[in-house]
């Protein structure tokens, strides 16, 4: 897991930091820093996604070459300058390096308590896909998402246009590690560094006061459970990385000017955003046009055209992705949560409070929490409409609590098509969005002099300390119950040398033995793997997936009494032999394939058991 940390930072970090140095250069530390990780990864998918359009399979070899001479490149051009000696630290990037030590301890410590190992793998079906995607860029060499996302890779059956940039840089760093590790550090690198570092780059950004910045900072690194944990509850790596790495871009967005090279880092960083997350690509943009024309100080028309000169290029660097997503025609992947109005209401209340009631329910501390936080949106922002750069957040951020109802209500239609109309996956971004006008509200609370300002600081260091018992105390005991254990490894292990090449493997669809394609380099590959997308996903996935009926009744015949006629001929249509029964489950879900069942078939043999992990061999 250390070497996984250090490749990321390596690769997901200096190529961008170094490029944005050498094209600009005006740029202070903390926002080449913040803004590093989209740099980066857009300069490695960008050129990787062209030369994989020209060449199949060429892909993972130009993401390295592009960022070693991207690199190479800007350390020579850095290099040619003539440098002034750096500045000795300052209060304000001590004060920042302390909130990132502790946000970096707080994920440490959750990660920790909740996982058996730094290997376990990234838990629910959408962690699995992301795993399952990074691990099909190594054994393809592809970025075709329609290759690389298949449900079926034995069948070559086709996925969904789905943006692979975050999975292509992962797929560095597994090369030298592992797939697990490579994915698994992703959340704890975009929560304890880059959120925290990009809040206070686009705090810093728009003007507000170093207290600003470092509360803002600090409340991301607290809001540990929230964000990402109460996400990777169900997988969400791409969306954590996305809106960790937005509030950095579109403050870079706004350093843009035209001519010169300052367009060029922007560019590249906001296409890395689009190509790990899409919909924060946008909000980006439309964050940085907001904070132009609500904020009259600014030159609005030339910085306007800056922004979108600047977007057009992130477009034009994307082109291959950005043609297969305007020309895929294949609907887009909905997974909404459609409630009534009184309920919608309920969830947008309480949602603040869901990362820290993930397994403990919602509890009167996290109750409070939540309505604390939502108390102090509402004032806060009204304090920050009086500075006019912090008007545009504002305004985007409770735009997208508005959206989030939409989508609950099931109302949202195509405006909340990029969040697949769910109006959790929009919460996670208007909740990031209004941690700004909160800071601005704790900042003007402990404000003041006298013994009121020492009650209110009193009150504020004791909801410091709640929201970091509570982070410590509930965080996601979920992912232990969503790993492969130890046993399950030596179950794979098994199958990786006695299963036929060319075959499938039955495995649970609710459980995590899809990840035996990943940890045998694409040798085992079992029925249900990645979850279907795109034109395969309709209502609750792969119940109703077009293809899959067979499939499913081969899993509905392992709880019957004897194995029938049409199961010997589901499993040979689809080269099942062995059965994979893992001792590892999502939290909460109920076993698709009863292991005792299954052993009392006649003709149904046991090949291998350790622990609860058992393999069994079908009927011929």
């Amino acid at each position: 897991m250390a070497a996984a940390l250090l490749l990321w930072l390596l690769f997901a970090t200096v190529p961008g930091f170094l490029v944005l140095t050498a094209t600009s250069p005006a740029l202070d530390r903390l926002h080449r820093t913040a803004a590093a990780p989209a740099t980066s990864i857009g300069l490695a998918f960008a050129p990787a996604a062209w030369a994989d359009r020209i060449h199949p399979g060429s892909g993972v070899a130009v993401a390295t070459l592009s960022l070693v001479t991207a690199s190479v490149a800007s350390l020579a051009v850095v290099l040619r300058r003539r440098r002034a000696p750096s500045p000795a630290l300052s209060p304000g990037s001590v004060g920042l390096l302390a909130v990132v030590v502790l946000a970096v301890a707080l994920n440490l410590a959750l990660l920790a308590r909740s996982a058996p190992g730094w290997d376990a793998v990234a838990p629910a079906d959408d962690g699995m896909s992301h795993g399952l995607f990074t691990a099909r860029i190594l054994t393809t060499g592809s970025l075709d998402p329609l290759v690389v996302t298949s449900p079926d890779p034995v069948s070559g059956a086709l996925g969904s246009v789905y943006p692979l940039g975050l999975h292509l840089v992962a797929a560095l760093v597994a090369r030298l590690t592992g797939v697990a590790s490579a994915i698994t550090v992703v959340a704890v690198l975009g929560a304890a560094v880059w959120a925290p570092l990009a809040t206070a780059a686009w705090a810093r950004r728009i003007g507000l006061t170093r207290t600003v910045v470092w509360v803002a900072a600090g409340l991301v690194a607290l809001a540990t459970p929230w964000f990402p944990w109460a996400q990777l509850t169900w997988g969400g790596l791409a969306l954590v990385a996305g809106v960790a790495l937005l509030p950095a871009v579109t403050a870079l967005l706004l350093s843009v000017r035209l001519g010169g090279l300052s367009l060029i880092g922007p560019a590249i960083a906001l296409a890395g955003v689009a190509c790990v997350h899409l919909a924060e690509a946008g909000v980006a943009v439309l964050l940085a046009l907001l904070t132009i024309v609500l904020d009259p100080a600014r030159a609005r028309g030339r910085v306007s055209a800056a922004v979108l000169v600047t977007a057009v290029a992130g477009v034009l660097l994307l082109a291959p992705l950005a043609l297969q997503v305007v020309g895929s025609g294949s609907p887009s992947s909905r997974d909404e949560f459609v409630l009534g109005g009184s309920d919608a209401i309920v969830e947008l209340l309480a949602h603040p409070a869901l990362g820290y009631g993930v397994t403990g329910g919602l509890t009167i501390l996290t109750a409070s929490l939540a309505l604390a936080w939502w108390a102090l949106a509402a004032a806060g922002s009204r304090w920050a409409w009086q500075r006019p750069a912090a008007r545009g957040t504002t305004v985007l951020g409770w735009s997208m609590v508005l959206l989030a109802y939409a989508a609950f209500l099931g109302t949202g239609g195509l405006i909340t098509s990029p969040w697949y109309s769910n109006g959790y996956r929009i919460l996670v971004q208007a909740v990031a969005l209004l941690v700004l006008p909160i800071s601005v509200g704790l900042t003007r609370l402990a404000a003041g002099s006298g013994r009121a300002r020492v009650w209110r600081i009193s009150l504020l260091a004791v909801g410091c300390a709640a929201l970091t018992g509570a982070s410590l105390a509930s965080g996601s005991a979920a992912w232990a119950a969503s790993t492969l254990t130890a046993h399950d490894r030596q179950a794979i292990a098994w199958l990786d040398a006695h299963a036929a090449d060319g075959g499938r493997v039955l495995n649970d669809p609710t459980g995590p033995g899809g990840w035996a394609y990943a940890l045998t380099d694409g040798r085992v590959a079992t029925v249900f793997g990645a979850k279907p997308g795109g034109p395969w996903v309709s209502g609750d996935g792969w119940t109703t997936a077009a293809g899959w009926g067979r499939r499913l009744d081969l899993l509905r015949a392992t709880a019957g009494t004897t194995w029938t006629a049409d199961a010997r001929d589901d499993a040979r249509v689809a080269g099942v032999r062995f059965v994979l029964v893992t001792e590892g489950m999502r939290e909460g879900a109920a076993r698709a394939i009863d292991a005792e069942s299954l052993a009392a078939i006649p003709g149904v043999r046991e090949v291998f058991a350790s622990g609860g992990a058992r393999v069994f061999e079908l009927p011929a």
